[in-house]
């Protein structure tokens, strides 16, 4: 994997890498070949290896849609790239988040508070030029061998449960923190407050 990541960014080699990796991930899971490709892409000092690592997660979800994708971290690995300094780096990951916007849709803005203004201004311009799929309008043009009965594997489906696995994906990408301890009986007590801004 770390030979065919960084040959994904080298001119003779990129198609047939590219098309290579988007063909193991039938096997061994779109999520693993997605992981290899953001870890060779975070780590590469080669222009080329970036951009093309932000077009192979565009394929992979162009080809198996976005269930059972790394959500979080493409979009982790969308925000280094969109902030390139490379011209093409940059328009590569805006493709890359206009895909993803066009699978998730709004709950996307959620994960996108942390990237700058003026950044933030063109990837809007983008999202507003793409409609959104509908639950179950996206079909996948191929499958992950053996997926047939996991959790959300019909979502690319037409007639499939595609925004339950959708809502999957995106609570998956939520971190957790467990606040349990916080919520004492004299914490409780302070929802009912007569003062409104200790209630909020």
């Amino acid at each position: 994997m770390t030979f065919l990541g960084d040959k994904l960014g080298d001119v003779k080699t990129m198609g047939l890498v590219h098309e290579c990796l988007v063909n193991i991930a039938e096997l061994l899971g779109t999520k693993y070949i997605a992981l290899q490709v953001i870890k060779s892409g975070t780590s590469a000092k080669a222009i080329n290896v970036i951009k093309e690592s932000c077009n192979c997660l565009v394929a992979l979800i162009d080809e198996y849609g976005p269930v059972g994708m790394p959500f979080k971290e493409m979009i982790d690995f969308g925000k280094v790239a969109v902030d390139h300094k490379d011209v093409k780096v940059r328009g590569a990951a805006q493709i890359l988040f206009k895909t993803l916007f066009q699978h998730v849709g709004e709950p996307i803005r959620n994960f996108m508070n942390d990237i700058k203004e003026s950044t933030l201004k063109v990837i809007e311009e983008e999202f507003k030029k793409t409609t959104p799929f509908k639950a179950g309008e996206f079909e996948a043009k191929r499958k992950v061998v053996g997926a047939a009965d996991a959790p959300g594997a019909d979502a690319g489906k037409k007639g499939g449960k595609a925004d339950a696995g959708i809502a999957s994906l995106l609570d998956d990408a939520i971190p957790r923190v467990d606040v349990s301890k916080a919520f004492n009986q004299k914490m409780i007590a302070l929802f009912k407050h007569a003062d409104w801004k200790v209630r909020k």
